[in-house]
């Protein structure tokens, strides 16, 4: 696996957190022509013997440059299964990074979370 391509500024090194990917989403006005995404879970709850994973999606240096959409398993149930609402009068869907951070944490759970 490859190192994340930002700093870890939110400091995921509990056991429990893992770094699963840097994500690429096309932006012809980002710098290389995307926006990248580095995806983390990390235990919410450090003393629980039961982990509360959540999700962090980092898009920059600074300290708040993250995404922190909630519990893992919420988060997935919600991006495959609900609809986003509505913009502009029309449906909408889902951001990106979102399918695509979703893609990579399915692929933790199936590999038993490890």
């Amino acid at each position: 696996m490859s190192a994340p391509h930002w700093h870890d500024c939110c400091d995921h090194v509990r056991p429990r957190d893992r770094f699963l990917g840097t994500i690429r989403v096309r932006n012809d006005e980002a710098p290389g022509g995307a926006d990248l995404y580095d995806v983390y879970v990390y235990q919410d709850n450090a003393l629980a013997e039961e982990p509360d994973m959540h999700a962090c999606l980092r898009y920059g240096e600074e300290g708040g440059a993250y995404v922190s959409p909630g519990n893992v398993d919420d988060f997935v149930r919600r991006v495959r299964t609900e609809r986003p609402g509505t913009l502009n009068g029309k449906p909408a869907t889902w951001p990106a990074h979102y399918l695509l951070a979703v893609d990579l944490i399915e692929k933790w759970i199936e590999g038993g979370r490890t």
